[in-house]
This record gives C-alpha cells, sequence and structure tokens, in this order.
C-alpha cells in the first residue's frame, strides 16, 4: 500500500513536471511564433524599401536580400545571392575574406562608408554603404545588416566637375601663355632656318640635329594651337563648301610617310556643303595626323565620301592596331591621350567643331585590324 502511493506520488510529481515542460514549449513556441512575425514584417517593411538592402550571418554568408539589391546588383532572384559569401560582392583586391567584410561593414556602423562593389556580370560599380548590428531577443549579435546606395552616378558628376574646373585653369593659362610661347618659339624657327641657309655643307650630326629643333618647334607650335583653339572655341563661319576639294587640300598639307598609302574615294557627286572650312580642314588634318602616326610600321588609309540620309558622311579607315574598348568613349574627352607625345586636345576640338556644324563624328574599331572615323555633315539648309 506504502509503494503504491509512492508510486502515485511520483506520478502526480511527472506529470506535474510534464504539464510545466508543455507550458514552457507553448511558451517558447508562442515567442517563436512571436518573432516569426516580427521577422515577417521586417522582411516585408525591406522588400519595400528603395535601398539596396542584405543581412548576413555571423559566418559571413548571406541569408536575406531584398528587391532593390537584386535590381542594384542585376541578380534575377534571391536564389542566386542566398547562401553566397558577402565577400563575393567585392573586387577581390579590396576583399578577400569574410574579416575584410566584417571591416567593411563594421566601419560604416552609424554612419556612410564609399566602397566598390561587383555587379553580377562583374562590373564595378561604386556605393554607399551602411550598416547596423542584428540581435536576437536577448540581444546577442547574430548577423550584420548592409544598406547599399548605388552612386556612380554622382561620383562621375564629381569627376565631371573636377575635368571642367581643370579644363577652365587650363584655358585661362593657355589665353594668357599662349601668345606669349609662341614669340620665343618663332625666334628659335627663324634661327634654324638661318642655320639652313648657312651650313649647307656641314656635316650630317649638325644638319640632324637642326632638323629636330625644327620639328620639335612645329609640335610645340602645335600644343599652342590646341590650346588656344580649346580655350577659344569659334562658332564656324559658314559658306558653301566642297568637301572633296578640302579632303585633296588637306592631304597636300600632310608629308605622308612612305610606308603608308593613303586611299581616297570621292563621291563626284557629292553636295556642296554649308561648312566653315578652315574649321573642317583642321578637323580632317587631326584625323589624318592621329592615323598616320598609329601606323608606324606601314599601313593603308581609306578615305571615302558619300551621302547617307541627310548627312555627307566622311569615312577615315586606317590599319593601325586599333583602340581598346575601354578606351573607345574617352578617345574625345579632354585631356585623354594614350601617346607618350601630346596632351589629348587635338580629337576634343574636332568633336566640338564638327557639333558646332551640327553633326556627329563616330569612332569605330577592332584591336590588330583598326579605326574608323565617321564625320557627319548635315545636307541643306543652314546648321
Amino acid at each position: 500500500m506504502e509503494d503504491e502511493q509512492k508510486t502515485k506520488t511520483q506520478l502526480i510529481n511527472e506529470l506535474a513536471g510534464l504539464r510545466q515542460r508543455i507550458a514552457e514549449l507553448e511558451s517558447s513556441e508562442t515567442e517563436r511564433k512571436r518573432a516569426e512575425e516580427e521577422l515577417s514584417v521586417a522582411y516585408d517593411a525591406l522588400d519595400s524599401s528603395v535601398n539596396a538592402v542584405i543581412i548576413g550571418d555571423l559566418k559571413g554568408k548571406i541569408r536575406y536580400a531584398n528587391p532593390a539589391f537584386l535590381k542594384m546588383f542585376e541578380y534575377e532572384d534571391r536564389g542566386q545571392v542566398i547562401g553566397r559569401r558577402a565577400a563575393e560582392l567585392f573586387p577581390s583586391e579590396t576583399v578577400q575574406s569574410f574579416s575584410d567584410v566584417t571591416a567593411i561593414i563594421d566601419k560604416a556602423k552609424g554612419e556612410t562608408e564609399e566602397f566598390l562593389a561587383l555587379r553580377k556580370d562583374g562590373t564595378v560599380f561604386n556605393v554607399e554603404i551602411s550598416s547596423s548590428v542584428v540581435t536576437d531577443n536577448e540581444g546577442n549579435d547574430v548577423g550584420r545588416m548592409a544598406a547599399f546606395v548605388d552612386i556612380t552616378e554622382r561620383k562621375q558628376m564629381e569627376e565631371r566637375l573636377v575635368r571642367t574646373e581643370r579644363l577652365a585653369a587650363i584655358g585661362q593659362l593657355a589665353s594668357s601663355v599662349g601668345h606669349e610661347l609662341r614669340n620665343p618659339l618663332g625666334v628659335i624657327s627663324n634661327s634654324t632656318y638661318y642655320l639652313n641657309t648657312k651650313l649647307k655643307d656641314a656635316d650630317g650630326k649638325i644638319t640632324k640635329h637642326v632638323s629636330i629643333i625644327q620639328r620639335e618647334v612645329g609640335r610645340a607650335n602645335k600644343i599652342i594651337s590646341d590650346l588656344l583653339d580649346f580655350s577659344k572655341a569659334k562658332p564656324p563661319s559658314l559658306e558653301e563648301g566642297d568637301m572633296n576639294t578640302i579632303i585633296r587640300d588637306t592631304l597636300g598639307e600632310i608629308k605622308v610617310p612612305e610606308n603608308i598609302s593613303v586611299k581616297t574615294h570621292l563621291n563626284g557627286k557629292l553636295p556642296r556643303v554649308l561648312l566653315d572650312p578652315d574649321q573642317i580642314r583642321q578637323v580632317f588634318l587631326n584625323i589624318v595626323s592621329n592615323a598616320l602616326q598609329v601606323m608606324p610600321e606601314g599601313g593603308r588609309l581609306d578615305i571615302k565620301t558619300g551621302v547617307k540620309g541627310h548627312f555627307a558622311e566622311i569615312t577615315f579607315k586606317d590599319t593601325g592596331e586599333g583602340i581598346p574598348e575601354d578606351n573607345l568613349k574617352k578617345v574625345f574627352n579632354p585631356l585623354f591621350t594614350t601617346k607618350a607625345k601630346g596632351i589629348g586636345l587635338g580629337l576634343s576640338i574636332v568633336k566640338g567643331i564638327v557639333e558646332g556644324h551640327k553633326g556627329r563624328i563616330e569612332v569605330k574599331s577592332k584591336l590588330g585590324k583598326g579605326t574608323t572615323f565617321i564625320v557627319k555633315l548635315p545636307l541643306g539648309s543652314k546648321p
């Protein structure tokens, strides 16, 4: 009877303990559901955010990404992102491990920081990151949340502003100094001409160095001319002109190396065009000179005129080494050059003159195949 009483008491105690455990589980389940509901609400808010947001765990794996992030980084769906290493969002030269990512994110806590990021296709772009720590209900650190803002356009505007200010300074310098520089260059040029007349029987080394002086004076004059033309761009003085004649005159001014052949294909029925002959001659001189310079080992330059739509079209096609794709969109930028000698204003001036005539200039190129410049000037009424 006594043993039976003990067993009964033991059962009652076990039942009480079981009830307490059930109550704890029910309480825990309630907490879990509440946490899930809170998390769902938070995710809904993040899903509608205009900022790109990700949440990563303590091991550096991405656990959440909102639609704005997918759009900014050009992923089609979350499945391409969830579970990936956060380090893969940054260029390898700046981020090697999760500790690097943690350092980036932690640096952005409480403020914004600028970094380079990687889109899905590997394109590098500028972002601004702000971040915060993700904690559980007990205040434990369980991850990081980072918000990204694409600042590519802002950076480009800043670069354009800096470039504009720099070009304005160059323009002021060119205007005030250009004419002063031409005076001593004129003296040097006259002196070398005089020496040439007096040293006809001098040995080869002397005549060679006099020739070098003349050549470098010419190059210096070209740089000064480009600076002055760029700083004081003038509107075209329009008159009817024959494009074919201007091309022939241009070629007559240029000494073509013996290892380069220049072939012209001039349309005899090309209409006369309203243009500034001096400015258009300058355009052609720049393009042809550039073409000859990119064929030091020899090659061929084809010049063709024709009509396409409402434009007279002049094509210059060389067989030089070509222009890398990354540089193609920069060739008309002021001060951009890949030449050892030059300041990168020639093609910028060319573009300005063509657009001043309400025309367009295009460039196409393939490495190892050559480059083609296409000048389009409007036909018909005055631009």
